[in-house]
């Protein structure tokens, strides 16, 4: 396979240098915009980067956060390249510990109005992603 048909699932600094020296690109998972710039730069401005972003289409906190709260927990805040990445940019030991806190999740899980939810989204695009990735989760995971 060619070198430019490959986007690696990168998360820390040493494979996001790989991904931009040697592959099309990245698809980091469970990050958040910081993430996005701090990744851009790494990768340089000719690389593909597209990081996937949570969504749960309610307008309720509450709600968002029952549903996308089991996703972010189970594995990844049990993963210490996920939580260690998490801290780098900008969330506490805290936020981390459990279940994660309401700022964690907020981060993690898009959720609102459209325009809300866009917005957030957005965000990626505005730190330098050339796409965003969605992952939609509903009360039905079969949904």
């Amino acid at each position: 396979m060619p070198a430019a048909a490959i986007v690696i699932g990168a998360l820390g600094d040493n494979t996001l240098t790989l991904a931009g020296d040697k592959t099309l690109g990245a698809h980091p998972y469970l990050t958040v915009p910081d993430h996005t710039r701090h990744a851009r730069e790494l990768l340089g401005s000719n690389a593909f980067l597209a990081p996937e972003h949570e969504v749960v289409l309610t307008e309720n906190d509450d709600t968002a956060r029952s549903i996308g709260r089991p996703a972010v927990e189970t594995p990844y805040l049990g993963l210490r390249n996920y939580t260690n990445n998490l801290m780098r940019h900008g969330f506490s030991e805290g936020d981390i510990r459990g279940s994660g806190s309401d700022t964690l999740i907020d981060a993690l899980v898009a959720h609102g109005s459209p325009e809300a939810i866009y917005a957030q989204i957005d965000e990626h695009l505005i730190a330098g992603a050339n796409h965003v990735g969605i992952q939609v989760f509903t009360v039905d995971p079969t949904a």
